[in-house]
């Protein structure tokens, strides 16, 4: 990952986009330790902004066990319709609003879906307008070498206690968005989060006959 450009960047939010389907956690990896690897991967880069974390896909061909673990993390989820064909556009829709510039945004994905062709332009006409793009591989280049050693760089080099870490720090918890009917659920203040997620994922029952 590439540390923070100028000091604007340091200092500004951080906003995750996570394409759960098509880069799954590795089996053998407790997927509790993805966030808050992350968070403090970005971290140690010098990103001190809250960190907010996403996790996008069709969540019906994600396991539940994998979904249960990351929202108690604080992750949030986002259902969509089909597999993300292009994970920057469908950020920059979902983040423009809530993050106004200065802000960070970083795309965990696989080709052709990572992002999108003419690239290069695009990043350093964000940048003028305060929006700085965080790559987790070499940008331009990421064969599946480097996809199995972003995981093992996240969940092994560093494993961390999972008690008090939390992946959403921008005043919220973590949420759960329907994009496929545009359904909203607040997290429930009163209610265990484990009971939440069982929820979130029997609305998703109901809607999308699972």
């Amino acid at each position: 990952m590439e540390p923070p450009p100028i000091e604007e960047a340091a200092l500004a939010p951080v906003s995750v986009f996570w394409d759960i389907k098509s880069f799954p956690v590795p089996d053998g990896y407790d997927a509790r330790l993805v966030g808050p690897c992350i968070k403090r991967n970005l971290r140690k880069l010098g990103y001190t902004g809250p960190i907010t974390i996403t996790a996008v896909g069709v969540l019906s061909e994600v396991p539940r066990d994998i979904l249960k673990a990351v929202y108690s993390t604080g992750i949030s989820l986002k259902e969509v319709i089909k597999s993300p064909t292009n994970m920057y556009a469908l950020f920059l829709e979902s983040s423009l609003l809530r993050t106004p510039p200065p802000a960070n945004m970083m795309v965990i994905s696989r080709p052709p879906s990572y992002i999108p062709r003419h690239f290069s332009s695009i990043r350093d006409k964000d940048r003028e307008k305060g929006r700085y793009t965080i790559f987790p591989f070499p940008f331009g280049e990421m064969p599946l070498t480097l996809a199995i050693s972003l995981w093992e760089d996240f969940l092994l080099a560093d494993p961390v206690a999972l008690e008090e870490e939390k992946c959403s720090e921008m005043g919220d918890p973590a949420s759960w968005f329907c994009a496929v009917c545009h359904h909203f659920a607040a997290p429930d203040l009163v209610t265990g989060r484990d009971l939440i997620v069982s929820s979130r994922i029997s609305i998703l029952d109901n809607m999308h006959n699972w």
